[in-house]
């Protein structure tokens, strides 16, 4: 059962308005968010792209590195060691996670006969199954015969420059599948989770995507971190009504797919809560003057490019300079310069997190040092512990990952302290955990005895308001239509040497 959450489900809402009646009174006053404590300490790292994918059955994590392995090589995913696989080709997984219980022990057999094929275009709906409704069985529940397993996968882009900010979201997913099916799985149902790394190469995703639906029988994706690459497959994945629970966040393509499903704001509606999120910090201190600077490869980058300067009115800013740069420019400082001889002193960005510290690095040595809004799938944990970050606003979709005194967030850190030994609660990790939980939340009550994708679909649309125990906004998934987003966020500030967060959601629009 989800943890109860303490925060209401509305939230605080910061109107536009309420950011121009600052704006005329030009306060320097401290934004709202206070100090809270750090999450441990950890790191992430991640390896070049080859020519080939990966693909690995997701275990526990055993060690604290969130590397993952070249594409083409033998991959190591969270602990479990599986030969690489090549698009098409069947992939050849590892034992799965390791399990302390007997309900988990089925969790590394193949699919069950029929049970995990996908739901063909249009086979949507009535399914044998358990009366709808969330909960299941109690923690502690009988399941010493455990059911069918509940097969789920993961592609995207687990290596390279990418990879390396969103790949620890993979690891997140793992050790609460470990967590889950040491406690008899969903209903009874134990998890087996497979990854597979599309190297950010949109046909090898499709090629990938294919092969876990047809072959491995996937009946879910969860944490499709595919920025670069996802777009390719979605059309493949509402042929065959398979639902995608949950991404790192920067993925337009799941605006406007009735198939993808995210706990939060996601893709363009990430690209307004990000100027929002930095407004609500940046307006009452005096400071409306902004540069937007954004990355050339992703789509997410030439989204925020374009709509940046449509909304800055409406949050009484005003865009001073614009510009786009390559995630591997080593140094920025032209482009440092030239926003400060605009009088920038907001800069909303888009890249990669080593990016970004080049960026606020090649700034400082110029003496420019402007308050940076920067997506939470663009940072990472050791910028708190960066001087040339100071302040800076990193507007988070879901609850921050140091609100300890709501369940959910220590259930999370609790989670990885035992399953995920020195993984790094930090943005990347939290948009790992909120994905699970929105399965976590979609399954229970509504997985059938041969668990198929048309069940998790119907766990989906039955949310009404729901915020997964104050992880997330208010969600709302209509049955056969692209759901939308309130832009509500946790605006998190960099502040000596803390991220800081006050717990308030804020809504903006």
């Amino acid at each position: 059962m989800l943890a109860a959450g303490v925060l209401g489900a509305c939230g605080n809402r910061a109107s536009t308005g309420d950011i121009a009646r600052a704006a005329q009174s030009n306060s320097a006053a401290t934004p709202g968010p206070e100090a809270a404590a750090p999450a441990p300490s950890g790191g992430a790292g991640a390896a070049a792209p080859e020519a080939s994918a990966a693909v690995a059955e997701g275990a526990a994590p055993q060690t604290g590195s969130a590397a993952a392995t070249p594409s083409g090589s033998p991959a190591s995913v969270g602990g479990s060691t599986a030969a690489a696989a090549k698009p098409g080709a069947a992939a050849q997984a590892s034992a799965a996670a390791p399990s302390r219980s007997a309900a988990a022990a089925g969790s590394s057999s193949a699919a069950p006969s029929g049970g995990g094929a996908p739901a063909r275009s249009g086979s949507v709906g009535p399914a044998p199954a358990p009366t709808p409704g969330p909960g299941g069985p109690a923690v502690g529940a009988d399941c010493s015969k455990p059911k069918a397993t509940i097969i789920i996968g993961s592609v995207g882009n687990q290596s390279g420059i990418v990879g390396a900010a969103v790949f620890p979201g993979v690891k997140a997913v793992q050790a609460e599948i470990a967590a889950l099916n040491e406690k008899g799985g969903i209903d009874c149902h134990p998890i087996k989770y497979i990854v597979a790394d599309d190297g950010g190469d949109p046909s090898r995703n499709l090629a990938l995507v294919k092969q876990l639906v047809e072959q491995e029988k996937v009946v879910a994706f969860v944490y499709n971190d595919a920025v670069l690459s996802g777009q390719a497959s979605v059309q493949y994945i509402q042929e065959k009504q398979v639902p995608v629970m949950g991404s790192e966040g920067g993925s337009t393509y799941f605006n406007g797919s009735p198939m993808h499903f995210s706990p939060g704001s996601n893709g363009i509606d990430l690209v307004d809560l990000v100027i929002g999120g930095t407004a609500h910090v940046t307006v009452p201190q005096g400071k409306t003057k902004v540069a937007t600077l954004t990355c050339q490869e992703a789509t997410w980058c030439n989204v925020a490019n374009d709509r940046w300067p449509k909304l800055a009115a409406k949050y009484s800013y005003q865009i001073v300079y614009q510009a786009k740069a390559s995630l591997t420019q080593p140094d920025f400082t032209s482009n440092c310069l030239s926003m400060q001889s605009a009088g920038a002193t907001v800069v909303l960005g888009a890249f990669d997190p080593n990016a970004w510290k080049r960026v606020a690095q090649s700034c400082a040595q110029v003496g420019f040092k402007p308050v940076y809004g920067a997506p939470v799938a663009q940072t990472r944990f050791d910028f708190k512990d960066d001087p040339n970050l100071e302040g800076m606003v990193i507007p988070e979709p879901n609850l921050p990952w140091f609100i300890n005194s709501v369940p959910v967030i220590a259930e999370m850190n609790s989670t990885f302290k035992r399953y995920a030994p020195g993984l790094q609660s930090d943005a990347s990790t939290l948009a790992g955990w909120a994905s699970v939980k929105l399965f976590e939340r979609a399954a229970r009550g509504y997985v059938s005895d041969l668990p198929a994708s048309r069940d998790f679909l119907r766990g989906l649309w039955s949310f009404k308001d729901e915020t997964l125990g104050g992880l997330a906004p208010p969600l709302n998934f209509p049955e056969g239509k692209a759901a939308t987003y309130p832009i509500c966020g946790w605006p998190v500030v960099v502040k000596g040497g803390n991220f800081v967060n006050d717990g308030k959601m804020l809504c903006f629009g």
